[in-house]
């Protein structure tokens, strides 16, 4: 049998269970020999089964007989932990049967599965669909505290040069040097990511009041990349910067819409000033 399988005895007047079996599978799920808890309280044997949740479904099974189904929860004990799914019934011995599945590897698979739709293949970085989620939550907490954030639009200028010169795979690393500029400038709590092509977000949830600190400080980042040795090219960024303001809120599609139009802005300006200084 592919799912484990549990007896209770209640004892203490339902205050504790004692188990009284205990399948092969239930011996291979929680990694424990069925003589080794046999006989012993639940309480011992599975001391986080209250945080979990099963054992107030116990109770209220064995109390008033109803079965129940104790939807898939996580447990974590300093022995064991993972993704586990019970339906509970009360036997006319008056014994509560568990009968459960380790679901562990489909909670991996879904969070994998989960990760892929929000995460951008190249970067590791959040896509455009993950963006829009997690900028559109922080949004939100920040209209409950009051709170301000800002956030950068940026393109990478040069991609199409970098690409046209040296190649896509060059064009790739230049992505990926832009990346660990970005993360040694701003916090693991920013929500960063790939918009797509040579575009990236972040939502500065911590840089509210001072924007331009944070742009000097990607600045000073950007020429500390810059100043390496063996250099090809130098990375530049455009950026565009806008602050969220609860107190006069706007979508977050507005929000984009801003910093992305100053971000071309510089960017225009940038192409107007090299072409003047190419004449």
């Amino acid at each position: 049998m592919k799912s484990g399988v549990a007896v209770y005895e209640a004892i203490d007047g339902g205050n504790d269970f004692v188990l009284k079996d205990f399948n092969h599978a239930a011996e291979r799920i929680e990694q424990v020999a069925m003589m080794d808890v046999v006989g012993r309280s639940v309480l011992h044997v599975f001391p986080a089964i209250k945080e979990f949740g099963l054992f107030e479904v116990l109770q209220n099974v064995w109390r008033d007989g109803v079965h129940r189904h104790h939807p898939v929860s996580y447990y974590k004990d300093g022995r064991i932990e993972g993704w586990r799914e019970n339906y509970l019934y009360k036997l006319p011995s008056g014994e509560v049967v568990a009968i459960y599945d380790d679901v562990t590897e489909n909670k991996k698979m879904e969070e994998e599965i989960r990760m892929l739709a929000v995460t951008d293949p190249l970067t590791g970085l959040y896509n455009r669909r993950g963006f829009m989620a997690l900028a559109d939550q922080q949004i939100k907490a920040a209209d409950r505290t009051n709170k301000k954030m800002s956030l950068l639009f940026i393109d990478l200028d040069g991609m199409k040069q970098i690409n046209d010169t040296w190649g896509h795979e060059e064009g790739d690393r230049a992505l990926m040097n832009a990346v660990t500029i970005l993360k040694q400038t701003f916090r693991e709590s920013d929500v960063m990511a790939r918009m797509g092509g040579d575009e990236f977000a972040v939502l500065a949830v911590d840089a509210a009041e001072n924007p331009e600190i944070v742009v000097k400080r990607l600045a000073g980042q950007i020429a500390l990349h810059n100043a390496l040795p063996d250099r090809r090219y130098e990375i530049s960024m455009s950026i565009g910067t806008t602050v969220y303001d609860p107190q006069s809120p706007c979508s977050l599609d507005v929000l984009i819409s801003r910093a992305d139009t100053l971000m071309y802005e510089q960017k225009k300006t940038k192409s107007v000033n090299t072409s003047e200084t190419g004449r």
